[in-house]
């Protein structure tokens, strides 16, 4: 028995993720929804805007030092994102500074929107403003590696194995920059009792593209006034782009995007007959994608392990009261091959270079990536980067988690989680070029063959 959990934790931690973490989006979407909400100027020791843009801090860290003299605690400041929206960044500072007396932790919180901007302008200058950042998406991930701004982490201290297969793709050159502290993977949420009602038998954990593009359009109903979409795609690129990569265990980075055809086809074939809503509406609207969930007439949709946290928490504030009783399966997989690959991203933990307490500052991130972390993040609803027999089931105990067989079973048999936007110097402008296509095929501006053969040629302008 305690071999099975193993080897479920394992294949759990095998999700690697195929870019950077996010919430919540391709080309630099879908991780952004990971992060929660804006900018946060309360709660103890909590600094709204970093140092440089009048942001008001309170709490601790007050009276630390930077680098700590006898008897003086040490101060480490960490930058990141939606300190109050996210339930984990803070256990996590406390249960360090519980466990390290010496040691106080400031939390600068710069927001989710521009958290990438900001970050890099902050750290352009000579001094560190931070010791410790969190890292929100693989481009400025990238860019801060090559400006020399993140120092590489002693491998002897870490276990590497723990973190399954997470922690290799973040890994550039050799060095490890960063630390999954969230590894989350694209799932099949659906929504049981649309499936009850039409009679359609739930998803399983081996469901082909064919399988569900036939499941989807059993469940629509276009009837005016009680209309039920089949299935939901959010308008980030990923979505469908992700969905191929995955699919076709494709490198998104290699300029040859003849492979998405067939999915795009799938899903403007879906868009005309109605089984999911119209990619230029959502565009307009902004509708959020659990708000389109949550509203009760959409049967299934394709999305990151991120929203089950917030899923609950919204749901236990009283919204989405139409839903009802919802479950995930595992992402459909190519017809011919085995299931178990995915989409996902990550939210890594990272040292500053040029911190006057380096050392303590990267004893830190082990610790908040490490498996007392993960505990906390698990106990929020999320999942962590480090995914040991604890963690997972201290996640399915969480209140509201789905706890079916099936949803146990899609969540720990992952075997590759393709990152969103795989590491590359040139990923930005690769991923620019892919968000346009994108965007001209779903709104019709180009056919599928036009659109491919755009990205085709524009990226093979750039070079990887």
């Amino acid at each position: 028995m305690k071999m099975k959990k193993r080897m479920a934790a394992m294949m759990l931690g095998a999700a690697v993720l195929s870019q950077l973490l996010g919430g919540c989006a391709g080309s630099g979407s879908g991780g952004g929804d990971q992060s929660g909400g804006g900018a946060s100027q309360s709660g103890s020791g909590v600094q709204s805007g970093g140092p440089q843009t009048g942001g008001v801090q309170s709490g601790s860290g007050q009276g630390a030092a930077r680098s700590g003299g006898s008897g003086e605690k040490i101060l480490l400041r960490w930058a990141l994102w939606s300190a109050d929206t996210q339930p984990y960044w803070r256990p996590i500072a406390d249960a360090y500074m519980e466990a390290h007396p010496n040691v106080e932790i400031e939390i600068i919180d710069l927001g989710a929107t521009d958290y990438a901007t900001a970050l890099q302008t902050q750290l352009a200058g000579n001094d560190a403003p931070y010791d410790v950042v969190a890292v929100k998406d693989g481009f400025s991930f990238v860019s801060m590696i090559l400006k020399g701004l993140l120092k590489p982490m002693d491998q002897s201290a870490i276990d590497m194995e723990a973190y399954g297969g997470n922690l290799a793709p973040l890994m550039w050159e050799g060095e490890v920059y960063t630390l999954p502290l969230r590894s989350d993977f694209y799932v099949l949420f659906y929504n049981k009792d649309i499936f009850d009602r039409a009679g359609v038998p739930y998803p399983g954990n081996d469901l082909t593209f064919e399988e569900y593009d036939a499941m989807v359009r059993s469940l629509t109903d276009t009837t005016f006034g009680s209309e039920v979409y089949g299935t939901h795609y959010h308008t980030w690129d990923i979505c469908v782009q992700g969905m191929a990569s995955a699919a076709e265990d494709a490198d998104i980075l290699a300029g040859d995007y003849d492979y998405m055809r067939p999915y795009y086809e799938m899903v403007l074939s879906q868009q005309d007959d109605k089984a999911c809503m119209d990619y230029s509406t959502l565009k307009t609207s902004g509708l959020h994608y659990l708000g389109a969930f949550g509203q009760g007439n959409v049967a299934t949709m394709l999305m990151g392990t991120w929203s089950i946290g917030t899923l609950i928490t919204r749901i236990n504030e009283g919204q989405y009261p139409d839903l009802g009783e919802w479950a995930v399966a595992a992402y459909p997989h190519k017809a011919g091959k085995e299931s178990g690959n995915t989409v996902g991203n990550f939210v890594g933990m990272s040292v500053i270079n040029s911190s006057e307490n380096a050392d303590t500052a990267e004893d830190f991130v082990r610790f908040a990536a490490g498996a007392e972390g993960a505990r906390i993040v698990a106990e929020k609803g999320f999942m962590p980067g480090m995914m040991t027999e604890e963690t997972l089931e201290t996640i399915f105990a969480v209140e509201g988690f789905p706890t079916d067989e099936g949803s146990r079973e899609a969540l720990t048999s992952v075997k590759k989680t393709v990152l969103e936007n795989p590491l590359g110097e040139n990923s930005p402008e690769i991923f620019q070029v892919l968000n346009t296509g994108h965007d001209y095929i779903m709104t019709g501006t180009m056919t599928v063959d036009e659109g491919i053969a755009y990205m085709n040629e524009e990226v093979g302008k750039i070079g990887k």
